[in-house]
């Protein structure tokens, strides 16, 4: 007989469970996807690039919740250090990547449309209230 049953295998999930385990319960997961993780996935694109679909779950690195999660695991997580000399490929060139909102909207990468849409964004975060937005998923 399980001490708790949790829906679902992304990171909240496997955390509690994880939590719940050490401190001597019985858990079971159920996820109804054919692999754990959630949104924290890798996957291949149409031209073949791995990409990271759950980066954000990683935020904050050392100062986040999931280095506080493996710290009361008893775990560590060894964070890489952030690449500054990154590049990316856009348009068949390596380009310098954007540091900042404000490199963002400097960026040739992005059309003149984008970047403006990406201003209306960054103005309505910052005159958003965060108590709002807590609970959602961005």
């Amino acid at each position: 007989m399980a001490d708790a049953i949790i829906i679902g295998a992304g990171y909240a999930g496997m955390s509690a469970a994880a939590l719940l385990a050490k401190a001597g319960r019985k858990v079971i997961v159920l996820e109804a996807a054919d692999t754990i993780g959630g949104r924290a996935r890798s996957y291949t694109d149409e031209a073949g690039y791995v990409r990271e679909y759950g980066a954000h779950s990683h935020r904050l690195s050392h100062k986040g919740l999931a280095n506080a999660v493996f710290r009361r695991l008893g775990e560590t997580i060894d964070f890489l250090p952030e690449a500054k000399d990154a590049k990316l490929i856009f348009k068949g060139r390596l380009w310098e990547r954007p540091a900042g909102p404000a490199g963002f909207l400097k960026t040739p990468m992005l059309s003149v449309g984008a970047r403006l849409a990406l201003l209306a964004l960054l103005i309505r975060i910052k005159k958003a209230d965060p108590n709002k937005w807590y609970d959602k998923t961005l």
